[in-house]
């Protein structure tokens, strides 16, 4: 008899059985009775075990590390140096352009621009409009431009 998965005992039975069917020629009621336990358990399985979604830049260096690959290999997928350093993210609309770095836990996001031989590293965070050029140095900062904040002052 085919009932719902409800506890950790019924999917054991559940598997026992879908063991007994799991040669069952197509078009016959055991292949129908083991296409509906086999839709069951994975539901249960979804919901009792669920896995959740991996960091991305964990993913990105599991990966690396399964094809042996080093971080300038990425660089003809991702673009220049300085967005594939160490665990940086560059992303939105954010650039990074010349010899311009962006490395370490650094992030640059929104409409932010790293250029000339500016280097943002650490946990450093640029954002917004901000900018980060010439020789500077963005370390643990917070560089923004928060236009709701100059119209308050």
């Amino acid at each position: 008899m085919v009932k719902l998965i409800k506890s950790e005992r019924d999917y054991q039975e559940t598997l026992a059985r879908i063991d007994e069917l799991i040669d069952a020629e197509e078009g016959t009621p055991e292949a129908d009775e083991l296409e509906v336990l086999a839709t069951l358990a994975e539901i249960y399985e979804k919901t009792a075990f669920p896995i959740d979604l991996p960091d991305p830049v964990e993913a990105i260096k599991f990966r690396m590390d399964q094809m042996e690959m080093r971080q300038a290999d990425l660089i003809p997928f991702i673009g220049s140096r300085s967005r594939v350093s160490d665990t940086a993210l560059v992303f939105g609309n954010a650039l990074v352009s010349g010899e311009a770095w962006v490395f370490e836990n650094a992030r640059v996001a929104g409409n932010a621009q790293v250029f000339d031989n500016a280097q943002v590293f650490g946990n450093a965070r640029v954002s917004g409009t901000a900018r980060v050029y010439g020789d500077a140095l963005a370390d643990e900062i917070r560089a923004e431009n928060d236009r709701e904040k100059q119209k308050d002052e």
